[in-house]
């Protein structure tokens, strides 16, 4: 492709054979580098010398990712299967290729330390110095996009510099690793109706704005304690929003240079310039005073084109000429002297409304439109000529002459002047032109009107159309160039399809041959083929019979084709029309095709070749050899399923050195055996053998399995020989002999293993591994509840499911914790299994927890306080190191609500020594003065009566004193159920209070307990609920 070079002086461009994949300019802008496709060479275009060199990359595998360091000649360039090639334009020193990643590389940013982070396809990013050593390296959930370096805000004044690398992972959540504290990344996940992240941009005092496709735009901050809250949000664009940008400078004082020239005591360059928006052109005002204070445009409706310009004592009008032979330009008009301390306010219809310095309004009436009054009989001839000139400058056509009408391409009154002065002739020429839409045609037709033919030849040679015009200029001025402008007309017509206006011209303009051959052409075209055929008989040309002999065979003419080709000496081609034409569309027989074909084939038209025979080994043989169309090959072997062209496409990927390509075809053609020497050969990894076992169905038996999974015992590649061993049914065969590297996935792999099997000895050997019976490493309890959930032993998988929920709530994951709990409920509910109580009591608990930042969100800080004060009475169950952020989040919370007296309680427990120190700066002198003059007043909590006896009782309790039941809660406030007032979600079947839940579902768009996506329209009220009551009683 071609890539085009902009430059400060001049545009230039260079030929790069391949597609362009990346480029890149270098700091000082000086060279680009350039990594084409298919390609081991680095393209360097140096600008100041408009030179460009090639740098042998020395990597076999195709580029992927360019880059040039911000602060030195460094450029890194990254490849499909991850590795990493470091360059320095200064000392022409290569770094030689890096194994940085095992996939493809597709982003990157360097730092102002020059540190290069790279991300790519395997889920990982790395951070490495400009000697390619590796610093640091994660792994992420997602692959990762946009990478960038920058600096988190800390509470420190002195940053060491951008050591934090951020990334959008997966287009869903942004991933903040900070160098100096590589063991705690954080991943940040957004509101699902945002849609996926576009852009996003950091700035400020670490702040980052990120642009999402659903034409959201959110502002978060990076400091520790604002981490994960959104300080700003908005919907400006409804539909979508496809990039961001940020302007640092926006709202900052910008200074200016004044150039002034002593000579003349003024200032240089104060020059005047109309600009108009639409198509970005600029027009200069001519004698435009330095002096000038300001500028009001005409108001008068019919005339917006006119306005002026003042001093302090002088007033300009200028009027612009927008459609005019010349061009559009700015004219000044004339000058009117303005009285002493008058303030211009408006100008209309040529007259100034001013302001006085008394305050008086007061109307100053232009010189320039003096002609408006009317004048007397008597004023003078040379009066007359001024106030019509006056007129004309300012467009003012009704009482002007026709000829200003033609300068100003005033067309409509034109004709009316004209027709008023009895001017037949030049009204009928005006009425054939007044519908051309083309403003340099038009302005040609009236410059040749007023005998400007210098300017009207200029103004259509640069129109649409050209040579009509210039036909018509010919006519008046020179005939004898009519047939040589018509030939030209002829061909540019033909060119843009319009074959019968070509011919006629074609017919017009005969100078010689050229035209005789474009008869013949157009006839053809246009139906009359006798006369063609006979014209390009005569005409000498052999390639006019070439030409018309294709144009007769692609309209299905073959026997005349045939006698064009004969006669232009084109004998194989006129022969293989004839047959085309009189006998093979009555052929039937596939032999005959297949002697065709291979007439074909010795001509070079592959492409016709063996199709219509249906010998698909040779279609594939063609597309191979000849048009070099390996994708059409593949899908005719698939399609097939020839043996033989599955073959030939193998060996055409061994000439490749696609081993893995050339395993499946071999596969494919049954061709086991040279499949594994190959394999075996290449030592390529054998999940692609496994893939060809995949896709080939049927044909993988057994003993294909039983080979493969042998073949990696041989490795010592137990995980791979694992997978295969339980394909063939033998799953006792290497269990859980797996490297400590692939362990999780070994594990995830017998647990499969053990749900198939269903064999007891399996089962304890994995459950006694799982314990660390067999290593003493007890492994992680999610383990241990996928077993159960394999072995369908529910009441084991919810107690194990309690464990991990307790250690993910240890570790402050509250929403993990709270989703495996519910998992497990919903598991249990679908079993007819009893709910254990500790389960049930700890969902309501991390519910409770997860509604309060809802009502916050919402500014419902009084159902947020009540579900705190829940959450509170259950705070044992909660890590200590979040018992304090609880406790003062606890009494905010209460304070905004109105509870006072909760408030203070809560605040007199955090000012206990164990909690003081560790209140946020921020709030703990109000904390402080809350404890020492406290306020018990409280707001009376609202009861309603109980689903189960009709107890009334307060709404946020959960235990009835009059039945003594536990009573069910509303997902949406926290609240327990009133029979008047019950719905349940449609996703997982769980109770809430009809009108709370409906309200709720207006500002979110998913369920709170579930997260299903959920709208109002969904969501029905349950008129009787007993069948939730005796279902909840029976699981308790």
């Amino acid at each position: 492709m071609q890539c085009p070079i902009c430059t400060k002086y001049h545009m230039c461009s260079f030929n790069v054979i391949l597609i362009c994949i990346s480029l890149d300019w270098d700091k000082d802008g000086d060279i680009l580098a350039v990594i084409a496709e298919k390609s081991s060479s680095i393209y360097l275009w140096d600008a100041n010398v408009n030179k460009i060199s090639q740098l042998d990359s020395g990597m076999r595998d195709q580029m992927s990712f360019l880059l040039w360091s911000k602060t030195g000649p460094l450029l890194a360039v990254g490849t499909s299967k991850g590795n990493l090639l470091i360059y320095n334009q200064q000392t022409s020193r290569k770094i030689p290729p890096l194994g940085k990643h095992t996939k493809r590389i597709t982003c990157g940013c360097w730092s102002s330390q020059n540190l290069l982070a790279l991300g790519s396809e395997d889920r990982s990013i790395t951070i490495s110095n400009h000697e390619g050593d590796t610093i640091r390296q994660t792994s992420v959930r997602a692959d990762p996009a946009d990478v960038q370096f920058s600096v988190m805000k800390t509470d420190e004044r002195s940053s060491p510099g951008e050591s934090t690398v951020s990334g959008a992972l997966g287009k869903k959540t942004l991933f903040l690793f900070n160098l100096n504290d590589p063991d705690n990344p954080i991943e940040l996940a957004f509101q699902q109706r945002y849609g996926n992240i576009i852009s996003y941009h950091w700035y400020g005092d670490g702040y980052i704005m990120i642009g999402f496709s659903h034409g959201y735009f959110v502002v978060i901050s990076t400091h520790i304690r604002e981490i994960g809250q959104e300080l700003f949000q908005a919907h400006n664009h409804k539909d979508s929003l496809t990039s961001i940008a940020i302007s640092q400078s926006l709202n900052k004082a910008t200074g200016l240079i004044h150039c002034f020239y002593f000579e003349d005591w003024q200032s240089v360059n104060d020059d005047g310039f109309l600009y108009c928006p639409v198509n970005d052109s600029v027009f200069e005002i001519p004698d435009f005073s330095p002096a000038i204070k300001g500028v009001l445009w005409e108001n008068w409706i019919s005339k917006k084109v006119v306005f002026v310009a003042y001093e302090e004592d002088k007033v300009y009008t200028y009027a612009f000429h927008k459609d005019t032979i010349q061009g559009s330009k700015v004219i000044l008009v004339g000058a009117t002297k303005l009285p002493f301390s008058h303030k211009l306010l408006l100008l209309h219809n040529g007259e100034l409304t001013c302001q006085t310095q008394s305050g008086k309004i007061n109307s100053v009436v232009l010189n320039t439109h003096s002609f408006l009054n009317n004048p007397h009989s008597d004023t003078s001839k040379d009066k007359h000529q001024s106030l019509l000139q006056q007129a004309i400058m300012l467009k003012r056509f009704s009482d002007s002459w026709g000829r200003a009408c033609l300068h100003h391409m005033e067309v409509e009154l034109a004709i009316r002047v004209y027709r008023m002065m009895g001017n037949v002739g030049m009204v009928m020429s005006l009425e054939d032109i007044k519908g051309i839409e083309d403003q340099n045609l038009l302005a040609g037709h009236l410059a040749m009107f007023c005998n400007d033919y210098n300017r009207a030849q200029d103004l259509y040679l640069t129109s649409s159309y050209p040579m009509a015009a210039a036909l018509q200029l010919a006519k008046r001025l020179d005939p004898d160039e009519i047939p040589f402008i018509s030939k030209e007309y002829a061909i540019q017509l033909e060119f843009v399809g319009d074959y019968t206006n070509a011919l006629a011209h074609y017919e017009k303009g005969i100078t010689g041959n050229k035209c005789l051959a474009g008869v013949a052409r157009m006839s053809i075209r246009m139906g009359d083929i006798r006369r063609g055929a006979n014209q390009a008989i005569k005409h000498p040309s052999r390639a006019l019979k070439k030409d018309c002999g294709a144009i007769l065979e692609s309209m299905k003419q073959y026997s005349e084709a045939a006698q064009l080709y004969e006669k232009g000496q084109y004998y194989d081609k006129a022969a293989s029309v004839y047959i085309l034409g009189e006998l093979l569309p009555h052929v039937t027989s596939p032999k005959i095709h297949l002697q065709y074909a291979k007439a074909k084939e010795v001509d070079g038209k592959y492409k016709e070749a063996y199709e219509s025979a249906r010998d698909w080994d040779s279609v594939i043989r063609i597309l191979l050899e000849h048009l070099n169309n390996p994708e059409e090959a593949v899908r005719i072997v698939r399609e097939t399923q020839s043996i033989e062209g599955a073959k030939m496409v193998a060996r055409f990927f061994l000439r490749l050195s696609d081993c893995s390509s050339a395993i499946q075809f071999l596969v494919l053609s049954r061709c086991s055996d040279e499949a594994f020497q190959l394999i075996q050969q290449n030592s390529i990894e054998f999940f692609f053998y496994h893939a060809v076992c995949m896709c080939s169905g049927s044909e993988a038996t057994i003993e294909d399995y039983q080979s493969i999974a042998l073949y990696f015992e041989g490795e010592k590649n137990h995980l791979q020989a694992g997978k295969f061993f339980q394909k063939c049914g033998q799953y006792s065969r290497h269990f859980l002999k797996c490297p400590s590297s692939d362990d999780s996935l070994a594990i995830e792999m017998a647990i499969e293993t053990v749900g198939e099997a269903k064999d007891e000895a399996l089962t304890n050997q994995l459950i006694d591994y799982l314990m660390g019976e067999s290593d003493g490493m007890p492994k992680d309890a999610k383990y241990l509840f996928r077993l159960y959930m394999a072995l369908k032993q529910y009441r084991e998988a919810a107690r194990t499911a309690i464990i991990i929920a307790r250690e993910e709530r240890s570790a402050g994951n509250y929403r993990n914790a709270h989703d495996v709990l519910f998992s497990m409920y919903a598991e249990l509910q679908t079993q007819h299994i009893k709910i254990p109580a500790e389960m049930a009591t700890n969902l309501m608990i991390l519910h409770s927890y997860i509604l309060v930042k809802i009502h916050v969100k919402r500014g419902d800080h009084l159902k947020g306080a009540r579900m705190l004060i829940r959450v509170s009475n259950n705070i044992s169950k909660f890590p200590s190191l979040h018992t304090s952020v609880l406790l003062w989040l606890l009494v905010i919370e209460c304070h905004r609500a109105g509870l006072r007296n909760s408030a203070f309680s809560f605040a007199s427990m955090l000012m206990r020594p164990e909690y003081r120190n560790k209140i946020d700066l921020k709030y703990k002198k109000k904390i402080e003065a809350m404890v020492r003059r406290p306020d018990t007043s409280e707001v009376e909590e609202e009861s309603s009566p109980s689903p189960y006896c009709g107890f009334s009782l307060p709404d946020c309790e959960l235990l009835c004193p009059g039945c003594k039941n536990n009573l069910p809660y509303c997902i949406a406030t926290g609240r327990h159920l009133v029979k008047e007032d019950w719905c349940v979600c449609p996703h997982c079947d769980f109770p809430a209070l009809y009108s709370q839940f409906t309200q709720l579902l207006e500002t979110e768009s998913v369920c709170p307990m579930c997260s299903g996506t959920l709208n109002v329209s969904e969501v029905k009220k349950v008129s009787d609920c007993s069948r939730y009551l005796q279902q909840d009683q029976l699981e308790r």
